[in-house]
């Protein structure tokens, strides 16, 4: 129950659109907290009556309940000190007034490589360009995927970003950091934030335009930066309800001329014509 109780507060957290699925998986977490539980509490019952008996006698059985209850005991608690220690350090990690302070972090704690201390100071607005370019060089597969925890350790990340995304979403980051990711990602979502990113160089605007993706547009269209040879670009997408929402974009974005507006209001019209 205490795992359910744990998942369900870890789901409320999040303001992300997918965060409801999680409660499909509440029975299988169930399931398996259940059964751990129940080996461990078993294992104990087993021990407890083998030494209230006469005769102690040392077998396979009881040599196993001694190491299932030693290995349950010791995984648990090791997360758990994980965890607490964690939420510890990444408050104070949202708190830090200065840069050197979270360089220091960076280069000496223990938790220097974790996802979530890394995702911690890339949401502190106190970190330096340079600080943000050397959390965007890591070679780190798991910096490119959300975050989600048990423990409270994402801050103000309520959507779970991954660390990437956050470091682009930071009002510090520079466009040699925005530059570096665009060419050296190939996640969508992080290209997304990048071609909605008011730093980002117009010519890599103009190279993300040609992926042709729906996240790459909605950034584009969203961006104030965007020329408007590139959001013209952005009306001749094959037809889909992503690109309904392009349109609706672009008709906000004070970049877009008269004619981009009229075409995109054309389109839209027909958009709801035919039901999409």
């Amino acid at each position: 129950m205490a795992v359910v109780v744990f998942l369900v507060l870890a789901i409320l957290r999040s303001t992300s659109s997918t965060a409801g699925t999680g409660f499909i998986f509440i029975p299988a977490y169930f399931v398996a907290a259940f059964l751990g539980f129940f080996s461990w509490g078993y294992c104990i019952g087993y021990i407890k009556a083998w030494s209230a008996g006469v005769k102690k006698v040392l077998g396979f059985k009881i040599g196993l309940a001694f190491l299932l209850v030693s290995l349950v005991t010791t995984v648990f608690l090791a997360w758990l000190g994980k965890g607490l220690l964690l939420t510890s350090l990444v408050f104070e990690i949202l708190v830090m007034k200065t840069d050197r302070e979270l360089q220091h972090v960076l280069d000496d704690s223990f938790f220097k490589d974790d996802k979530f201390v890394l995702g911690a100071i890339a949401q502190n607005t106190s970190a330096s360009p340079e600080l943000l370019d050397q959390i965007a060089k890591l070679d780190n597969p798991a910096l490119l995927q959300p975050l989600g925890s048990f423990f409270p350790l994402l801050g103000k990340n309520t959507k779970g970003l991954a660390v990437m995304r956050l470091v682009l979403t930071n009002p510090r980051v520079s466009e040699r950091t925005i530059d570096y990711l665009a060419t050296t990602s190939h996640l969508d979502y992080v290209l997304g934030d990048i071609a909605g990113n008011r730093k980002t160089p117009i010519k890599t605007l103009k190279l993300l335009e040609s992926r042709k993706n729906y996240l790459i547009d909605w950034g584009l269209a969203h961006n104030l930066r965007t020329p408007p040879e590139v959001l013209a670009k952005l009306l001749d997408r094959e037809e889909y309800f992503t690109q309904r929402t392009t349109l609706k974009i672009l008709l906000r974005n004070p970049n877009a001329t008269s004619e981009i507006r009229d075409r995109a209001s054309e389109l839209l019209k027909a958009y709801e014509t035919k039901g999409l």
